[in-house]
């Protein structure tokens, strides 16, 4: 199904108006009535979306004006982008909507524990699971550091609590909360 022959001759007119000759001296020596034919051929269907062709003449590039495929490629962008936002996102189920909501709630507050991965290892490989190594030295040396740094905090517990600065107080209350 071709475009209307009426509405090809308002596109080479709205065409020829925005690049002057050099629109019209593309077809130079060429019969006019076969260019119109083809360029209502290669749009046709468009005249059931006329909002895609006043798109594409709005979106025409500066500087050389458009075959018909191309020009058809603006009119399509139309039909793309009308179709995006016709669409509207899926609503999700109530339990997946629950289930999301949950897991950004724990991912907000992140672990009680920042060790606690560490100490879950511990517990695997206590439990007899299998490990690698990479995982039984990473949750030795992390909890050996926790354990150094407790020792540390004994050592200077000598200075009383409330003569250090409010964050080395709380770095301490963090510390001395159970795991």
């Amino acid at each position: 199904m071709s475009l209307p022959a009426v509405w090809v001759d308002q596109i080479f007119e709205q065409l020829t108006l925005r690049y002057g000759h050099d629109f019209l001296r593309r077809w130079e020596g060429m019969n006019m009535a076969a260019v119109k034919a083809d360029w209502a051929r290669t749009l046709g269907g468009l005249d059931a979306n006329p909002d895609a062709l006043l798109y594409g003449l709005e979106h025409l590039p500066e500087r050389e004006a458009p075959t018909a495929g191309q020009f058809r490629a603006l009119c399509n962008t139309a039909l793309r982008e009308e179709r995006q936002q016709a669409l509207p996102m899926p609503k999700p189920k109530p339990d997946q909507a629950r289930n999301a909501a949950q897991q950004l709630r724990r991912i907000g507050r992140g672990p009680a524990n920042p060790l606690q991965w560490a100490i879950d290892l511990q517990a695997q490989e206590k439990a007899g699971r299998p490990l690698t190594e990479a995982q039984r030295s990473a949750w030795r040396e992390a909890l050996q550091e926790r354990t150094a740094v407790q020792e540390a905090v004994s050592v200077a517990s000598i200075i009383p609590r409330h003569a250090l600065p409010p964050q080395m107080q709380a770095d301490l209350e963090a510390m001395e909360r159970p795991a």
